[in-house]
């Protein structure tokens, strides 16, 4: 993995261009979802309407400049994206005691889930859209979104982002790994994952489609955990796996190209739902040969180098 880049010879690059989005941003500022969520989280979080708004950035050059500047993301042109979103992708600064309240262990826990979303949508009367997450701050809370929860099951495969265009919540860097989040795929079937041992290779996209996807994000990994790199989460294709995070309803995947969980989703779709567990803050393998640890094995052991 390339090393990171010397914020030195960037400094006084940064720049912050908010007048395309400032009527955005009052409005943000006065929503009651907004001030709710501030009055509720400000003093853990430091959370302020400024970090809820679109800001357009530029010459974030890699990671701990992208977050150290915008905690809710930026983007490089005026495209909109969701703030809110953003927010909790990169919240790190969970306590110390957070603990997962409960465990994903089945494809159809994991589809329950997403029907749950569905339900709330049409109990509220309202669509959940790729800009609108704060209209659902208290439904989705209520569903457990921002707590701490869990999954078992086998590692199908793993996307390290680099390439394309990149995401507003880092920045849209995309070039080096360090800058971006890795897409990682727990299912639950044990002969998919023997295949996958086997060939040491990702599932097919139908398989991930019948998956839970777990997000290990790039400023999370260089406060905790610089030893979770690409390679070393590859090393664990196939196993059995047990993974924290924050449960988190990631709608910026809510279509039905994406979500196989959607109203009508098409056949190219890639992941069982648009619930995540985004930061991992834990992330361990089942060390037993016959690769069948339960919740409270004694096999289990952290991620680390092979």
């Amino acid at each position: 993995m390339a090393g990171h880049r010397s914020s030195s010879s960037s400094k006084g690059k940064f720049s912050r261009r908010v007048a395309p989005f400032v009527p955005l941003a009052l409005a943000l500022a006065m929503h009651p979802a907004i001030t709710g969520f501030l009055g509720g989280r400000a003093a853990e979080n430091e959370v302020s309407a400024g970090d809820l708004a679109m800001v357009q950035c530029e010459d974030a050059e890699d990671s701990a400049q992208c977050h150290a500047k915008y905690r809710s993301g930026c983007n490089t042109s005026s495209g909109e994206y969701d703030p809110y979103l953003n927010f909790l992708k990169n919240t790190i600064d969970f306590p110390a005691s957070a603990a997962p309240a409960s465990f994903f262990d089945s494809l159809a826990q994991v589809r329950d889930k997403e029907k749950q979303l569905q339900d709330k949508q049409t109990e509220l009367g309202e669509t959940l859209t790729t800009h609108n997450h704060h209209d659902f701050q208290e439904p989705f809370k209520q569903l457990g979104e921002g707590s701490m929860q869990g999954v078992i099951g086998y590692l199908y495969g793993v996307t390290v982002e680099t390439g394309g265009k990149g995401e507003t919540s880092n920045c849209k860097l995309h070039t080096n790994e360090e800058d971006v989040d890795y897409h990682i795929f727990v299912g639950f079937d044990a002969s998919t994952a023997a295949k996958i041992r086997k060939k040491s290779n990702s599932a097919t996209l139908a398989d991930k489609g019948k998956s839970i996807v777990v997000e290990m994000t790039p400023h999370y990994r260089a406060a905790f955990h610089p030893e979770w790199t690409g390679d070393v989460v590859k090393s664990a294709l196939g196993k059995k796996v047990k993974v924290v995070g924050q449960l988190m309803v990631d709608n910026d995947h809510n279509n039905k190209g994406d979500d196989c969980g959607f109203s009508g989703a098409s056949s190219g779709c890639w992941r069982a739902s648009i619930w995540e567990l985004h930061p991992v803050t834990q992330f361990q393998v089942c060390n037993s040969p016959s690769n069948d640890c339960d919740l409270n094995s004694a096999n289990w052991v952290d991620l680390q180098s092979p």
